[in-house]
């Protein structure tokens, strides 16, 4: 289906209508677009989708995703893909069972939390992470109640994604490098996720 709307040329700005558009172009024109659907939507595994959707939001210039393209149902779940990403970056890093009794630092808690926590496995709270946090009567005032079905300790606090998604626009000239280097001690683990996807090559 040729398009009817007008083209900028991105040299010189000028619009120019389809009608002044040779044929041999138009083609071209419509077999690239085709192409680039192909690819990027309709035969595009979800595990590339996600991992492509995951980190165009931890560009802060696009982390509406609001180019053209996507629908609003596409927006809202490449954002329920990026908070699942995080969840499961942050919270779900259970070490196996097999390995030796782990030798963790509740954050923020120095070497102090770390006693803490070698005290209670030696108390024998479970090898689970899960259970081993369930029993740290301390550590309940800043977090919901533990549901022994779920596999995530969500935080009362506004997450990181939450706070990250609600900040204002960022202007689309923006050094995203010099965004995270700026917001790091505001989102900490976010800038990690972000250090995580950003520095892969890009071919």
């Amino acid at each position: 289906m040729k398009s009817t709307n007008p083209i900028r040329q991105p040299w010189d700005g000028q619009l120019i209508q389809p009608a002044d558009i040779r044929p041999e172009v138009q083609e071209a024109r419509q077999q690239l677009h085709d192409d680039l659907v192909r690819r990027w939507k309709t035969e595009i595994p979800e595990s590339l989708k996600r991992f492509y959707l995951t980190a165009t939001q931890l560009d802060p210039r696009q982390r509406k995703l609001s180019f053209p393209g996507l629908t609003a149902w596409e927006r809202h779940e490449a954002q329920e893909w990026f908070i699942s990403e995080f969840d499961a970056l942050l919270w779900n890093k259970t070490p196996p069972a097999s390995a030796a009794t782990p030798t963790a630092t509740i954050p923020g808690d120095g070497e102090h939390g770390k006693a803490r926590v070698q005290h209670h496995q030696a108390q024998g709270t479970g090898s689970s992470f899960l259970a081993f946090m369930s029993n740290l009567s301390h550590l309940q005032q800043g977090f919901s109640a533990l549901d022994p079905d779920s596999n995530v300790f969500e935080p009362k606090a506004k997450s990181e994604v939450e706070k990250y998604l609600e900040m204002s626009e960022v202007s689309m000239s923006t050094d995203i490098l010099k965004w995270w280097a700026a917001h790091e001690k505001e989102l900490p683990q976010l800038a990690l996720m972000a250090r995580q996807y950003l520095g892969c090559p890009a071919t």
